[in-house]
This record gives structure tokens, sequence and C-alpha cells, in this order.
């Protein structure tokens, strides 16, 4: 991991309890945004805890039965697509979205699925990668990206792409962190 900061111990042990409590925060129904935020800056800080070693947050987070939840996974998933789904079609996002795409001749339909396609493997890369980091058991990665792409319609081409990266970041977990 790189440090973004590297603090001192009572700092340290400061932003880890706040950083806890946030944890614990996960569990809300309307939580959506801070399990990807707790993992972002639990992997830049740490402390210096001897001349070669230093402690980084997310080494002293736990609090697996938290990040066992696989509800806190799914609302960060839909989130991210919601908010990549606005980002795609820009103006053209709102309820009338399904009349305008029918409007659209199939080049244009194309162009769009494709972002589509792009945004969602992006996506489940992007959680299976902060679920690995954070230290959820691959049995629970597996689960919930299972879920969250059958909650989407996508090719089988884009399915078997999801999972050779799938398969790839719980191979190689330890060059995650690095």
């Amino acid at each position: 991991m790189k440090s973004k900061g590297c603090l001192e111990y009572e700092s340290y042990e400061n932003l880890l309890q706040l950083i806890k409590t946030l944890v614990a925060y996960c569990k809300s129904d309307k939580d959506i945004e801070t399990p990807l935020g707790i993992v972002e800056v639990a992997t830049k800080y740490c402390y210096k805890k001897d001349a070669v070693t230093y402690r980084f947050l997310i080494d002293d987070i736990g609090m697996a039965e938290i990040w066992n939840n696989k509800n806190i996974w799914h609302r960060a998933f839909n989130q991210t697509m919601v908010n990549s789904m606005k980002e795609i079609y820009g103006k053209f996002y709102s309820l009338q979205l399904p009349t305008i795409w029918k409007g659209w001749n199939q080049q244009q339909q194309a162009k769009y699925r494709e972002k589509e396609e792009n945004s969602l493997v992006t996506t489940l890369h992007m959680i299976a990668k902060n679920m690995k980091i954070i230290g959820v058991s691959n049995k629970i990665i597996y689960e919930v990206l299972e879920d969250c792409e059958s909650t989407v319609h996508a090719s089988s081409e884009i399915k078997s792409v999801i999972s050779n990266v799938v398969k790839i970041i719980l191979e190689n977990d330890s060059s995650l962190i690095h």
C-alpha cells in the first residue's frame, strides 16, 4: 500500500476508533457510500511502528461480522451503478429513458450498451477488490457478486468477463494491497 499519511500513534488510534464507528454505521439501511470510503481511507493512513514496520488502519479495523453483511455491499453496488447510469446517459437519465431508448437506432443503443457493460464490469471489479482488501471471505465475495450480477441484464460474453475478473481478484489478493 502507498501511504498517504503517516500518523502519530495517538492520532492513528483516534482515527481507528472513528473508522470503527463508521464500520458499525455501515449496517444502517440508508448507508451506501461508507464502506467504499472506509476502505479508501483505511488503506492510505498508517503509523510507523518501528524503523521498518508500518501499521495501516486496514490492518486493525476487524469487525468481520459487519463486513460479511451482504446488504452493505449490495447497497454499494446499486448506488455505484445508479451513479454510472447517470454519468453514461446524462440528460437522458430519467423515467423516460425506456421510451427514449426505443427511439434510438441500433448504433446509438450499441454505444450506450457498451458503456453500460463496461460500467458493470468496472463496478463489480471495484466491489470485489474492496471486499478482498477488507478481508471478506471468498465465499461471501462470490455470493455478493453473483447476486449483484443477477440483478442486471448482461450478455453471456460480459458475464464471462466478469467471472474472469472476479477469479483474478480472488486468486491474486496479495497484489491488490500493494
